[in-house]
């Protein structure tokens, strides 16, 4: 019978090998795997909505622990490793012998500091009394508007294409200052500067507002 001290010696053998692969990952790979990683979460928000009348997941239920997108949506991804980009630096530390361990990536409470990937903001409620809750359906242009992407904030849970927000959630993780976005009809596209428009206009960023907010009937 194995005892605990040879069950967690093993278990940290494990990881040291998973961080030793992953930094040894090519970026090629390590984008593939992104791509991958958001597709499949894609597919979870879609399932989501399939579960609940059509509506997307809310970014932020705010409650006495706030709750985040990310745990609505895990029962439905069932691999808590999704939410973590191996480009990201923050989510290093998910592999490694220091950080949360796997034990703490399956229940509800993420360790905000690492996930890899945000929300469009303007997708769905924040918790705020003037925000409300969306349904997949009301998307006019499901191809083109954002859904999830990189996410370079400390508390990666939300994409603000704003001006003061921006500069900190934008994450150019991939070769070509490049981030990986996940459209709200479920296909990955890379984007950079020049080529994702935003919220505003300012910076050398163009506007897009559809590429973000595009709805059906507006409230």
């Amino acid at each position: 019978m194995i005892t605990k001290t040879e069950a967690a010696l093993c278990a940290g053998i494990l990881c040291l090998g998973a961080v030793m692969l992953t930094a040894a990952m090519p970026p090629d790979r390590k984008a593939a795997v992104c791509r991958n990683n958001l597709a499949r979460l894609s597919q979870a928000v879609h399932a989501y909505a399939q579960a609940n009348d059509g509506f997307l997941p809310p970014l932020i239920v705010r409650k006495r622990t706030w709750e985040f997108w990310m745990s609505r949506v895990l029962p439905y991804a069932r691999d808590a490793h999704l939410f973590y980009c191996p480009a990201n630096p923050r989510s290093a530390k998910i592999l490694s012998d220091e950080g949360p361990g796997e034990r703490d990536l399956l229940p509800s409470v993420f360790d905000i500091g690492s996930t890899a990937y945000g929300m469009n903001t303007y997708l769905s409620s924040d918790g705020s009394p003037r925000s409300r809750w969306r349904k997949l359906s009301e998307a006019a242009t499901p191809a083109y508007t954002v859904s999830l992407g990189d996410s370079a904030v400390k508390r990666g849970y939300s994409l603000r294409p704003v001006r003061v927000c921006w500069p900190s959630d934008y994450g150019p993780f991939h070769e070509g200052a490049g981030s990986n976005y996940a459209m709200l009809d479920g296909h990955v596209e890379k984007f950079t500067k020049e080529t994702l428009g935003l919220a505003e206009a300012f910076d050398g960023w163009k506007k897009d507002i559809k590429r973000w907010k595009n709805w059906k009937i507006e409230p």
